[in-house]
């Protein structure tokens, strides 16, 4: 199933079209997605598969119970895709999502941000299939800054300390860069489960200047995504 979570998109889908792509006849098509179908995930119409608005998200989260790896399902999603499903993770953990959180004065944006009790995790999604380590380090120091920035002007009412990390799609054998803590997909929810955790990465409000280094704690999650 995970490849019709990567050929498919939100919408109308011709069944001939995914079927050449996943190299399977069109019953056999129809054989896999009855499942789906019979849990509102994906419909039917003449010679044609359909996903609803937020479908691709939602099959992804399906496909992590059955037992798909975070890696697996965020290399077949898109890198917008790929934000939604972080959001979907935080919202499982009990955080109050905000996607794509903009700031003025500079202009900045965060992809994910997650509020849980005056506590924040804000998350750069890097959907890159190569995570070169030079690449981090800016990536990091930007993440860093925006955090800095969102803390600093207050928009959030209540927020006293947050969590820049950046979140790749493959293990890179680092647990952080510049102090900011890189979080594969697949130990995304090990993170969240130990972030309060990381106190030596945490920005706090009155403390915009030290960040010291240090790694992230994982803890181990029995509840899955």
């Amino acid at each position: 199933m995970l490849d019709l979570l990567r050929y498919m998109k939100e919408g109308r889908n011709e069944v001939g079209e995914i079927s050449k792509s996943m190299l399977v006849g069109p019953e056999a098509l129809y054989g896999i997605t009855e499942e789906l179908s019979s849990i509102g995930l994906v419909g039917f119409e003449t010679g044609s598969l359909t996903l609803p608005p937020g479908g691709k998200v939602r099959l992804a989260i399906y496909l992590r119970g059955k037992g798909a790896s975070m890696h697996e399902l965020g290399g077949a999603l898109s890198w917008r895709e790929f934000e939604v499903f972080a959001g979907s993770a935080l919202e499982a953990c009990g955080y109050d999502v905000r996607m794509n959180y903009r700031l003025k004065a500079p202009r900045r944006e965060i992809d994910v941000v997650g509020i849980l009790s005056g506590f924040g995790i804000a998350i750069d999604c890097k959907h890159w299939r190569r995570d070169v380590p030079s690449r981090l380090r800016p990536a990091a120091m930007m993440q860093k800054e925006r955090v800095q920035l969102l803390l600093e002007s207050r928009r959030i009412p209540g927020l006293k300390e947050i969590l820049p990390a950046l979140l790749v799609l493959s293990r890179t054998g680092l647990l952080s860069v510049e102090g900011v803590p890189i979080v594969p997909a697949d130990g995304l929810l090990d993170f969240l489960a130990g972030a309060r955790g990381c106190r030596a990465q945490l920005l706090e409000l009155g403390n915009p200047s030290e960040t010291p280094r240090g790694l992230p704690r994982h803890v181990p999650v029995q509840k899955v995504l």
